[in-house]
């Protein structure tokens, strides 16, 4: 069977489950759009999240039909109709469609690419899996004399150490502003680098984290040339970090933007009372003393505090954009509020410079930095690790695989996914976060 029916995005909504767990959310934001929070205290879409998401989807869909339209020698109209009236297809179907080149088995396959490659179509094609591949790949990037250095922020942002497997069981992949500025700072301390890339897949995260890496981008700007490069989504705190940069390359599909702030704040108290018996007394020094303790809800005070810090780091987020972008902060305002933007949206309101990949970024650096081809070598950086990380990171790397391949379903999947999100969110509790705090999934 062959799907042409199209994308569909999806948002979880936490209220429901929430309620019945008694527990209460308090939220504060700063943005129209940053309607990201609305899973917490909403059974669905607002109209302002609906028509970002919307079109969003709408960029996805036009980016699939024209590439799909191009590759296969057909009009893009034609593709259109295919996903409208048809939905799912047979490979015979898809295959008089023009979709397709043929139809053949997995060893007629393996038979073909031998005979391509010269050899013998009788002995066992060799063949790599993906991770390896791209494992490799890595390990033999390029060396030379003049390098460009490749420094990736990977998962949402957070203080001190970054962690780069996923844990199965107390959340996703985090990029630490302490791993990270002294990844950059090796990186601009060597002789051989004479420019860096900064690879950001980021949804964001603790709004002071991200300020902090941005502060050592800025440090490495002053002396070499950076070019961002963002990857799927490099939003909120992904952002702004990329501000540190002059050039900033996207994907035509990143998601990027989201410039705007929120608090979220859990009051457990109700769960534990109601649901497990246990009940709270204490005393304390002053009348805000407990106010992040999450056993009881913001005083009127209290969310005017936290409303006016906000508040702040907003309009905070706004001058660094306008400042960078070259744009007067009322225009950003406008832009801004939260929104979630394609990268070809972006590009078109002046948030990016370009649309392309890691590899455009790579070039626009030894543009920059004026490198000879044949003295160009391209090095990773990543923060070393002690005996405990090397010795301890491949069995929860091995444990991840276990899991999700006992757990099978794409619904457990998805289940476990969401509970890494929300193991990020409640580990961040009272801050000012700087993040896309919900889940999109386009089918």
């Amino acid at each position: 069977m062959v799907e042409m029916n199209g994308f569909a995005m999806t948002v979880e909504f936490y209220k429901n489950l929430l309620d019945r767990l008694h527990i209460k959310v308090e939220v504060v934001r700063a943005g129209t759009y940053k309607s990201a929070v609305e899973p917490f205290f909403r059974t669905n879409l607002s109209d302002n999240n609906r028509d970002q998401l919307q079109a969003i989807l709408d960029d996805i869909t036009d980016t699939f039909v024209w590439d799909v339209a191009e590759s296969r020698g057909l009009e893009p109209e034609y593709i259109r109709r295919q996903m409208d009236n048809n939905g799912t297809i047979t490979a015979k179907d898809a295959l008089e469609s023009g979709l397709l080149d043929g139809l053949r088995y997995d060893d007629e396959v393996r038979r073909s690419l031998a005979l391509s490659a010269g050899l013998d179509p009788d002995d066992k094609l060799r063949t790599v899996s993906f991770n390896s591949y791209a494992r490799d790949s890595r390990k033999s990037m390029k060396r030379g004399p003049d390098e460009v250095a490749v420094v990736y922020a990977v998962g949402s942002i957070m203080p001190g150490k970054s962690s780069d497997v996923p844990n199965p069981f107390l959340g996703g992949k985090t990029v630490g502003s302490e791993t990270f500025m002294d990844a950059i700072r090796r990186a601009r301390r060597s002789k051989r680098t004479k420019a860096i890339v900064i690879r950001i897949n980021s949804p964001g995260g603790v709004a002071p984290a991200a300020d902090a890496m941005l502060r050592e981008i800025r440090e490495a700007a002053q002396e070499l040339p950076v070019v961002i490069s963002m990857g799927d989504v490099a939003a909120s705190g992904g952002y702004w970090m990329a501000m540190g940069s002059q050039t900033v390359v996207a994907e035509p599909l990143t998601l990027t933007g989201s410039i705007g702030v929120f608090s979220l704040m859990f009051n457990a108290s109700g769960f534990m009372d109601e649901t497990l018996g246990i009940n709270y007394d204490g005393v304390k020094s002053g009348p805000y003393a407990d106010m992040y303790s999450g056993l009881r809800s913001f005083s009127t005070e209290e969310r005017a505090m936290l409303q006016r810090s906000t508040d702040q780091i907003y309009r905070a987020f706004l001058g660094l954009v306008a400042d960078a972008r070259d744009l007067e902060v009322d225009d950003v305002d406008r832009l801004a509020q939260g929104r979630v933007w394609t990268g070809m949206a972006a590009k078109e309101r002046g948030l990016i410079d370009e649309l392309g990949g890691l590899d455009r970024a790579i070039e626009l650096a030894v543009e920059a930095a004026g490198i000879d081809a044949d003295q160009l070598g391209i090095r990773v950086y990543s923060t070393p690790r002690g005996f405990l990380e090397r010795f301890s990171q491949p069995l929860v790397r091995a444990l991840v695989r276990v899991v999700f391949s006992v757990s099978g379903s794409d619904a457990a999947n998805h289940l476990m996914k969401t509970s890494n999100h929300l193991s990020d969110l409640i580990g961040a509790n009272g801050k000012v976060l700087a993040r896309m705090p919900y889940l999109i999934e386009t089918r």
